[in-house]
């Protein structure tokens, strides 16, 4: 869906002219680390806004460690919201997203697939639980822990979730 007008307004602020702000944001290839944060910041406080997959194909002068690092630092502050990153480089990925929690990817298809994933995962966490089959606890360690807690007859994921977990799952 387009984004709302406020949205694109708050984009275009600080964007040069020749920018998209609509779905999807391009920012242009002039785009600084600076930009990276200020985009996602907007996006991500965005109700229209689900999640936010941020693409970064490096130009000449923008270096992928400054984005990643700009990424990670807006990200920390953001609502409960999914944002994965896609670094399009000839190196590895920044390791300041991995170690900001931020999944990263090389290709935005996968990235959007992952998104998928955990979109269809909360719908499924959001259903009642099955009569007595108690969700497991979340954020008590690793999915290994957390699958061989639950009763083999049980599936995958455990069931709905309770009233006092989280609207939206954070990726690992």
């Amino acid at each position: 869906p387009e984004l709302a007008e406020r949205t694109q307004a708050a984009l275009r602020a600080g964007l040069p002219p020749q920018a998209a702000t609509g779905n999807p944001v391009d920012m242009s290839a002039s785009a600084t680390a600076a930009d990276y944060g200020r985009c996602l910041r907007i996006l991500a406080a965005a109700d229209e806004a689900d999640a936010v997959i941020v693409v970064f194909i490096p130009p000449f002068l923008t270096r992928a460690e400054d984005v990643a690092r700009e990424i990670a630092a807006a990200a920390g502050g953001l609502p409960a919201k999914p944002v994965v990153a896609v670094f399009m480089t000839a190196g590895p990925v920044p390791g300041s997203l991995s170690q900001a929690g931020i999944p990263a990817f090389t290709y935005p298809e996968r990235a959007a697939a992952a998104l998928g994933h955990l979109a269809r995962w909360a719908e499924w966490r959001s259903r009642p639980a099955p009569p007595g089959l108690p969700p497991p606890p979340l954020g008590t360690g690793s999915r290994a822990a957390a699958a061989r807690q639950r009763p083999p007859t049980a599936p995958r994921g455990g069931g709905g979730r309770g009233a006092d977990e989280p609207k939206h799952a954070a990726c690992p």
